[in-house]
């Protein structure tokens, strides 16, 4: 499932959810769910294949989708932020590096 310009969080029964169940869900009876969709702060380029020391670092990001092109990432590009969520292809070097620094990653289209 992609929604152009936004990242798949999961499932919730709100319709308001920021945040979203992405493993197993057992119901307790009948329950609509609704999908959660993130829309990025701010989206790089196509053509954009690094992102340099504190490149982010000033910014209020709370949330940026990094295209696949992108191979290399300086461990302070975004500050000492912890709390940032990526966005980006599945199995990308967004992906890794979003692991590495412990922030959330969503899939997005």
């Amino acid at each position: 499932m992609t929604r152009a310009g936004y990242g798949f969080a999961g499932w919730s029964t709100s319709k308001t959810a920021t945040t979203g169940v992405t493993g197993s869900y057992t119901p307790t009876g009948n329950v609509t769910l609704y999908p959660v969709w993130i829309k990025p702060d701010l989206t790089l380029p196509a053509s954009l294949t690094t992102i340099e020391s504190e490149a982010f670092a000033g910014g209020g990001l709370t949330s940026v989708l990094i295209p696949p092109t992108v191979k290399e990432i300086a461990l302070d590009a975004f500050g000492d932020r912890t709390d940032l969520i990526i966005l980006g292809t599945s199995d990308s070097y967004a992906e890794t590096f979003a692991g590495l620094k412990h922030f959330t990653f969503v899939p997005a289209a």
